[in-house]
């Protein structure tokens, strides 16, 4: 057979199949139909013999084996064959029996159907295949277009189910009609072997039925009745270990409902309520016990940054007060019934489980707010604890930390060094985080920096924190004089629950003063120290008076009386007046040294004087004086004249000696003060000049940035407006290029930003106005140079009265200052400050330039000829100084060689023999120039606050053994003469010696210092030095901390040992800087106070005791003088940077022409100053001098 064939017999075979499933479907439905309406009738038969007879048990359970026989019967005849062919459980009839039941619906296919099925299986054919194939295509093709598949009939099924649907109707009417009836009746069917009563005629409802009650709780029954009402019913009840029920008779209510309560049930029960024929089942009630609180305990654990130990409260105590974040942990014992849950309920709404043990409970939870909260208790038959008690929780305020200024306090002055020692009262209730200084230039609308202050101990709730604030290293505030800065100090808690609160200081101001203020204060303390140096002379020659005339009394009279002995007395007590005055006098010399030294109000030569100066009234010691008094006072009483005459010998010596060295005090004070009047004098013109140079470089900024090609021509290098630079443009007339108006704005001297330029369309005129691009920067201008013009009628008004103070100083330039000061008289500069002022207001720049160019060229020329005057000054007075000690020491060794020729003359002499006598003239000659020595001595002593009293005290030594060399001599006593004259000598080699050292001492000093550290290195060594004492610092807090409070162990004794080691080490390093002398002087006098503190720190880390504050505080000290001696030679450095810059800048400058006039005047002054300091003798000095004089003429005639 063919594919074609093939095919079609393989689709008429499937339309076959689809017609055997429809048949199927519709046996199916005939079959379904009759079984449903079968069981619809069967099951509404039984249910109304059930209902109408209540049929026993026997009868229910035949009757329902009939039902359902008959539904298995009637589903094996209709349901199963079609069902188990539709779900392939049974095999299909065959094709050829489908086929023919088609044949039966149409009889146009039939036979041609059989005999397709026929031909395609081979069967009753012997022909061959093609025609075989031929004969099954044509009969499929006569069978294609009739719809057989449809052959099934579901009309017998309809006709079933309308049958059907009469019983399902009657049962459905049955169901709605009585419900009850037909639902109790099916369900005893479906319970054959139940037995069922027939109902009352009334039912009972019991509440509450089954129960739980607590132990105590009293049952209440309530029994409502459904249908007819009995007349009684009756309460049965029975403990659960009772055998016979106890009975209770009920009585019904008016609206037929039975009530009774069982009160403080104790123990478990079962109850029920009979009325016949109505008995209701046994209700069990389960009595519980209640579970309660024995006893409440409470531990407070505060926030961890308060530091503070966790605390328990007393049993049964719930109420907390604490701060915020605090930790409460609950323990609570439980009594009762087993809790299996317990809660903290808190009247916010918020609850927290707590974990349940066998007889307790316990949790915590961290306090947020006030609240309240209680405990339940749940046990674990559901039954809660009854009315807990309600317990309060309210929060503790953690409040701001407080801060204030210890010192300063209110506005402060800055010294040059720009550090500030700062110390601040810390408060709060645990402790603090940090604390930041803020800090502004005043004036400035700048926002403030702020720097972090370290805590030594952040924990510590009271405490007073220590800072030395650098102001340049720490936060970059190179300030100026007359600069001011605005600070406060801002501290935080370390509240991290609620996040860290603040607290801060009032707003104070650091000023750095001018020079005039600070030479004015200056003024004050030298007036007072001359004022007491006065009056302890005072004193001292009434002293003395009164000494001559007791003097006088007793040679008259030979004896003392009473009178005699109290004027002594007398003069004991004015003695010990004079002491106080000199103790008083050297506190104020001292405080006068220091504070030019903290203000750098002097050069580095004048503030030693003055610590010699004090060294000098230190020596003014009266004791020797009080025991000469004494010693006087005793002889008086014991009437002995040669005694009397001996102690007052002794007495007026003394008095002599005080009275010299009181005269010599007072010399050295005005000899320092007149050189500090020059230095203050110099000093204050170079900063007026220096004032006067900014306020010309910042109108010339103003002017370039007006200029109408500013944009385009780019400034020269040449032409920077700087001070220095443009002094040499002013002097030879160079013309200065615009400036950049794309160039950044740069800060100022000060540190303030130059206001932007812009550039202007309109040209300068001289007449006009110049245009700005800011119309307040030339009134600032015109504000600081009114100021700088009342600074120059104060330094006018200085050099007035500087005329009057110098004219008790020999080596003072007396005449050049008024001269001077009649040429600045002349030139006015104060009127031409204002009216430069009045210029810069009207915003007439060029024409204010102009003028500033002939006022910087007048103050470069007063304060040149200042410095010169005052390095005039110096020269002479060391030189003379220097010549009188070279004069000495040639004398003195003159003496001693002649000394020692008497004496080899004399000891070859006989004793007591007639030639010894005439050598006491010899002596006395001796004696006579020694004398004279002497008085040079005390000349240049008054002039020379570096030489000793020893040197003095050598030479009375010496006159001394002269004196009894020249009696011995005269009484003929040669071996006694020999011994004094060797004294002598010995004395007058000592003398030598020390004039000699003092000698080569100015020298050095003159010519400095070989093979020194340069300033740079210095710089670097100190660095060093603060960066190890900084560290080490550290480790002595960290050990102290550590050992506060302990006995300190082997190791702790061994480390202490070492930090001591560590600053020994670091004091060794100071000692080997070797700086020259005026580097030396530059740190303050601070590097041998600096290792004297080092060595006590030292020795109080090896010793035993425990020094923690101090020595904390002294090492901060150290650490602070060591940076302060940076900033010292910082500010030096800066200076000698900027001098080499104009020394290396003139060099460049192209086309320099000529050295003026004004230039050469200079270099003549400088080098006549350094002759002056050569040490020539007095007729080149005058030679030197006719030269300053015919140069001041020179200068008076060009003005």
């Amino acid at each position: 057979m063919s594919d074609q064939t093939a095919r079609l017999v393989e689709r008429l075979r499937a339309r076959l199949q689809d017609a055997t499933r429809r048949l199927s479907r519709a046996e199916l439905a005939f079959g379904g139909a009759v079984a449903l309406g079968t069981f619809a009738a069967v099951w509404l038969l039984a249910t109304v013999l059930e209902a109408t007879f209540w049929l026993s048990p026997n009868v229910r359970t035949a009757l329902l084996g009939l039902i359902g026989a008959s539904l298995v019967g009637v589903l094996a005849a209709f349901v199963a064959r079609p069902l188990g062919r539709l779900l392939g459980l049974l095999d299909r009839p065959p094709d050829e029996e489908v086929a023919r039941t088609v044949g039966t619906e149409h009889p146009s296919v039939a036979d041609r159907l059989v005999n397709l099925l026929q031909l395609a299986d081979g069967a009753r054919s012997e022909a061959p295949g093609p025609y075989v194939d031929r004969a099954v295509q044509h009969l499929a093709r006569q069978v294609d277009d009739v719809e057989f598949e449809d052959v099934a009939d579901f009309e017998p099924a309809r006709t079933a189910a309308q049958w059907a649907s009469l019983p399902l109707l009657a049962v459905a009417a049955f169901l709605l009609a009585a419900p009850s009836t037909f639902l109790g009746a099916s369900g005893r069917l479906l319970a054959p072997q139940t037995s069922f009563d027939r109902p009352a005629p009334f039912e009972f409802a019991v509440s509450p039925g089954p129960a739980q009650l607590v132990k105590g709780d009293s049952l209440r029954i309530s029994v409502r009745t459904t249908g007819a009402v009995p007349e009684s019913a009756t309460l049965l009840l029975r403990a659960a270990d009772d055998a016979s029920p106890r009975r209770i008779a009920l009585q019904t209510d008016s609206v037929g409902t039975f009530h009774h309560t069982v009160p403080n049930v104790r123990r478990s029960l079962r109850y029920r309520v009979v009325a016949a024929p109505v008995r209701t089942p046994w209700y069990d009630v389960d009595v519980a016990q209640r579970p309660f609180l024995r006893q409440l305990q409470l531990r407070i654990v505060p926030p961890s940054y308060t530091g503070r130990p966790a605390r328990t409260l007393a049993p049964n105590v719930g109420d907390v007060a604490a701060l915020p974040g605090t930790e409460v942990q609950v323990s609570a014992a439980l009594g009762g019934a087993p809790v299996s849950e317990a809660t903290l309920a808190f009247e916010s709404g918020s609850s927290r489980a707590l974990t349940v043990g066998p007889d307790s409970a316990t949790g915590r939870f961290v306090l947020r707010r006030d609240d309240a909260y209680t405990l339940r208790l749940r046990s674990e038959d559901g039954v809660s604890n009854q009315d807990p008690i309600r317990y309060d929780v309210s929060l503790q305020a953690d409040a701001r930390p407080s801060v204030s200024f210890l010192d300063p306090t209110g506005t402060a002055e800055l010294t040059p060094a720009l550090t500030q020692p700062l110390r601040l009262q810390l408060s709060d209730d645990y402790g603090f985080r940090r604390v930041e200084l803020f800090y502004r230039r005043a004036g400035t609308e700048a926002p403030f920096s702020s720097l972090r202050l370290p805590l030594s101990a952040p924990g510590q709730t009271d405490q007073v924190l220590r800072h030395t604030w650098l102001l340049v290293q720490e936060s970059g505030l190179d300030l100026e004089r007359g600069d001011a800065v605005t600070y406060y100090v801002k501290a935080w808690d370390n509240d991290t629950v609620n996040g860290p609160k603040s607290g801060r200081t009032a707003t104070q101001r650091l000023r750095f003063p001018s020079l005039s203020e600070q030479y004015r204060a200056l003024d004050t303390l030298q007036r007072r120290t001359g004022a007491q140096m006065r009056e302890l002379d005072r004193e001292a020659d009434s002293v003395q008076t009164q000494f001559r005339s007791l003097r006088n009394e007793l040679r008259r009279t030979r004896e003392a009386d009473w009178e005699d002995r109290r004027q002594v007395q007398q003069m004991q007590q004015q003695q010990e007046s004079l002491a106080q005055g000199q103790k008083e006098l050297s506190r104020k010399v001292d405080s006068l040294s220091r504070k030019m030294q903290r203000n750098d109000l002097s050069s580095p030569e004048t503030s030693k004087k003055f610590e010699e100066l004090k060294r000098t009234v230190d020596e003014m010691q009266s004791e020797s004086l009080q025991k000469a008094l004494q010693k006087l006072r005793t002889s008086m009483q014991s009437q002995g004249f040669r005694q009397m005459q001996s102690s007052m010998q002794n007495t007026q010596s003394r008095l002599q000696r005080q009275q010299q060295q009181l005269d010599r005090t007072l010399d050295l004070y005005k000899q320092l003060k007149a050189r500090l009047k020059m230095e203050e004098l110099s000093r204050r013109a170079k900063d007026l000049r220096k004032r006067e140079d900014r306020i010309a470089k910042k109108t010339a900024e103003q002017l370039d940035a007006s200029s109408p090609d500013s944009a385009s021509a780019p400034r020269s290098p040449q032409s920077s407006p700087s001070p220095d630079r443009s002094q040499a443009a002013d002097s030879s007339g160079a013309q200065r290029a615009p400036a950049d108006s794309t160039a950044p704005a740069r800060p100022d001297s000060v540190g303030r930003p130059r206001p932007d330029s812009a550039v202007s369309t309109r040209p300068d005129s001289l007449s006009g106005p110049s245009p700005s691009p800011d119309s307040a920067a030339p009134r600032d201008l015109a504000r600081e140079q009114e100021q700088l013009a009342k600074e120059m009628e104060k330094l006018m008004e200085s050099m007035k009265k500087a005329q009057s103070d110098l004219e008790e100083t020999p080596s003072a330039p007396k005449k050049p200052l008024r001269q001077l000061r009649q040429q600045m008289k002349r030139q006015n500069l104060p009127r031409q400050m204002r009216q430069n002022s009045q210029t810069l207001r009207q915003q007439q720049l060029r024409q204010a330039r102009q003028q500033q160019r002939r006022i910087q060229k007048r103050m470069r020329r007063m304060q040149s000829r200042l410095s010169q005057m005052q390095k005039q000054m110096q020269g002479q007075q060391r030189q003379m100084n220097m010549a009188g000690l070279r004069s000495a020491l040639e004398n003195t060794l003159r003496l001693s060689k002649d000394q020692e020729a008497l004496r080899t003359t004399v000891e070859q002499l006989e004793t007591d023999g007639p030639t010894v006598r005439r050598y006491a003239v010899q002596q006395k000659g001796l004696r006579d120039g020694l004398t004279t020595v002497a008085d040079s001595l005390q000349s240049i002593a008054s002039r020379l606050p570096k030489m000793s009293q020893a040197v003095q005290k050598k030479t009375g030594d010496a006159l001394r053994a002269m004196k009894q060399s020249t009696r011995s001599l005269d009484e003929r006593e040669s071996d006694e003469a020999t011994g004094h004259q060797k004294t002598s000598m010995m004395h007058l080699n000592e003398l030598a010696l020390m004039l000699s050292r003092l000698l080569d001492q100015m020298q050095k000093q003159q010519s400095g210092g070989q093979g020194q550290m340069s300033m740079q290195q210095a710089m670097q060594q100190l660095q060093k030095a603060s960066g190890q004492q900084q560290k080490l610092n550290q480790q002595i807090q960290q050990f102290l901390n550590k050992a506060r409070g302990k006995r300190l162990s082997p190791n702790m004794q061994a480390r202490r040992k070492q930090l001591a080691r560590q600053q020994r080490r670091i004091k060794k390093q100071l000692e080997q800087m070797n700086v020259g002398e005026e580097t030396r002087q530059r740190l303050l006098g601070d590097l041998q106070k600096i290792a004297e503190q080092m060595e006590r720190s030292a020795k109080d880390l090896q010793g035993q005791q425990r020094h923690s504050r101090d020595l904390l505080k002294r090492q901060q000290q150290i650490l602070t003088r060591l940076l302060n001696a940076q900033q010292s030679l910082r500010t030096q450095g800066k200076k000698q940077k900027r001098r080499g810059q104009r020394a290396d800048e003139q060099p460049n400058r192209q086309s320099p022409g000529p050295r003026s006039s004004q230039s050469e005047e200079d270099a003549l002054r400088r080098d006549l100053i350094r002759a002056l300091e050569m040490g020539y003798n007095s007729d080149y000095e005058a030679l030197i001098k006719r030269y300053f004089d015919l140069l001041q003429q020179t200068e008076e005639a060009s003005e």
